[in-house]
């Protein structure tokens, strides 16, 4: 950076973020001068966090225009080459405990005329201890077939659920049957109840119980494909538990 461009920064810009402030407008000067031979850090995620938390295309073709955030179609090749970088699925390393959830995902659910209507099967795992996650993310041409088969999803149909739980077998997980502290937390809630000492709520009784264990740390999120069926239908019940 020249030095004079360095003096003004100094000058002007002051405060907590500062540095941000001088690298942002640094990364603006080189993206104006030469905008197809940089390709910034501070601009792409400026503009995949406006999409993310607004998505709305002409806030960020207007930022654009004024030279502070890359276009929404470099937003959108970025969450293209994200996708098929990342995937869904996955391993779990041994020694994690992976949770599924499955919930309902609703889009203009309040519209009057019911178009562009969505209400599908969401699905997405918890891992803990967390995962790995790949942070590089290439520049490359991603087609939409390649999304498709990343968030493809079988179908399995299902037409009597009720003569399916007649076949469903649990097997005892000995484990978790043979322990005490998880056998027995509730039965000891429950009994806390009755006695006249002053005693903390779920989340305080919880932390007592598990002080001094060692905390496994945070965890990551797996996204799992969307299930395009109605989720109250037996069949999107059926193709989410397979």
């Amino acid at each position: 950076m020249p030095a004079s461009l360095r003096k003004f920064l100094t000058t002007f810009i002051k405060g907590k973020h500062a540095n941000l402030q001088r690298a942002s407008i640094g990364q603006a000067i080189m993206s104006a001068t030469c905008p197809r031979g940089f390709l910034l850090p501070l601009q792409i995620g400026l503009c995949v966090t406006l999409d993310h938390k607004y998505g709305h295309r002409d806030l960020i073709d207007l930022i654009y225009n004024f030279g502070f955030c890359s276009s929404y179609s470099e937003s959108t090749l970025y969450k293209k080459n994200a996708s098929a970088t990342q995937g869904v699925g996955g391993e779990v390393a041994a020694g994690s405990l992976l949770h599924l959830i499955g919930d309902n995902v609703d889009h203009n659910a309040k519209t009057l005329d019911g178009e562009n209507v969505v209400h599908v099967m969401g699905q997405m795992g918890a891992i803990t201890p967390a995962a790995p996650i790949k942070k590089q993310i290439r520049r490359n041409k991603i087609s939409l077939n390649v999304i498709r088969k990343i968030g493809h999803h079988n179908i399995v149909f299902q037409k009597d659920p009720k003569s399916v739980l007649k076949l469903l077998k649990f097997t005892s997980v000995r484990p978790v049957v043979d322990d005490v502290l998880n056998t027995k937390v509730d039965v000891l809630w429950q009994v806390s109840m009755h006695v006249s000492r002053a005693r903390p709520m779920w989340s305080g009784y919880m932390q007592a119980i598990h002080q001094g264990q060692t905390n496994p740390g945070p965890r990551s999120q797996l996204f799992l494909p969307m299930i395009d069926v109605s989720p109250g239908s037996p069949k999107c019940v059926r193709s989410t538990l397979e």
